[in-house]
């Protein structure tokens, strides 16, 4: 059963990934609350705090529905080559890449596929540094991959080397116009049906709701402790229009479109203050 690290002067509830039900991950997760009346009557709670690490990947795939732009997934380079109507999809395995990782990352899969034709990418060097596709053996055209019908973006890949319309069939150096976006995750939904109560997102997940408690701003580097501390009550406090019996709390890292996300091995720890 949970142990309630509580500070009664300030009434504050340390809800952690570490005290998860088995079987669960960091990042979605239940923790069981003692039957006390800390947590009885409950009117309104406080985001004081939420800590986890960045550890998320910034090519990854979705599973979201490509014709309602619910899909952020960015993990497959569309190409034609030669001249034909077919389009090639390069998928690229899941992970957190610098720009010179992902060049050979995509040298080695776009080469797989369109042999013998091929295509070296490589980076620019300098500060505004831009990916560079060196093309032999016939031409490629380069696509942002957008539904025929609706335009949507299918995959995001194109806009992640800087690819932001389709070019044309290219034989040699093709550099594009923009520089890459390899930044990663922006942005953290802390995501709760037991907590949270005016506040929804819509999931990718088959059009599912999630209750969002609060979304955080993520500036933090790849590998490095992301944490929240709020200074002002105002902005994070969730009221309730009647008391709420908290027996057990519900917690997801999700993005934007409902996506669980994945902090590995490292906990999620969120400060709550609850006001009665």
């Amino acid at each position: 059963m949970y142990n309630q690290r509580q500070l009664q002067h300030d009434k504050l509830l340390r809800i952690s990934s570490e005290d998860r039900q088995p079987g669960q991950s960091n990042t979605d997760f239940t923790v069981v609350l003692n039957n006390s009346s800390y947590v009885q009557d409950v009117r309104s709670v406080v985001v004081k705090s939420v800590s986890f690490t960045n550890v998320f990947d910034n090519i990854f795939s979705d599973g979201g529905d490509p014709a309602l732009e619910t899909t952020r997934a960015n993990n497959v380079f569309s190409l034609r080559v030669n001249g034909l109507p077919a389009i090639i999809d390069v998928p690229i395995q899941t992970a957190f890449y610098n720009a010179n990782q992902l060049a050979t990352a995509l040298t080695d899969a776009i080469n797989a596929a369109i042999f013998p034709v091929t295509c070296d990418v490589t980076v620019s060097p300098g500060p505004n540094a831009k990916f560079n596709f060196t093309v032999a053996g016939g031409t490629i055209q380069f696509l942002q991959r957008r539904d025929p019908v609706t335009g949507a973006l299918q995959n995001r890949m194109a806009s992640q080397v800087g690819i932001n319309a389709d070019s044309a069939f290219v034989a040699g150096l093709y550099i594009p116009e923009y520089l890459p976006a390899l930044q990663g995750i922006q942005e953290v939904y802390i995501c709760s049906p037991e907590l949270a109560e005016q506040h929804t997102i819509a999931s990718s997940r088959q059009g599912e709701i999630i209750p969002v408690l609060i979304n955080i701003g993520i500036d933090s580097p790849f590998g490095a402790e992301v944490l929240y501390e709020s200074n002002d009550q105002d902005l994070t406090i969730v009221n309730y229009s009647m008391a709420k019996q908290l027996t057990q709390i519900s917690i997801q890292l999700c993005t934007r479109t409902g996506r669980v996300l994945d902090t590995q091995q490292n906990a999620v720890t969120l400060i709550l203050q609850v006001l009665k």
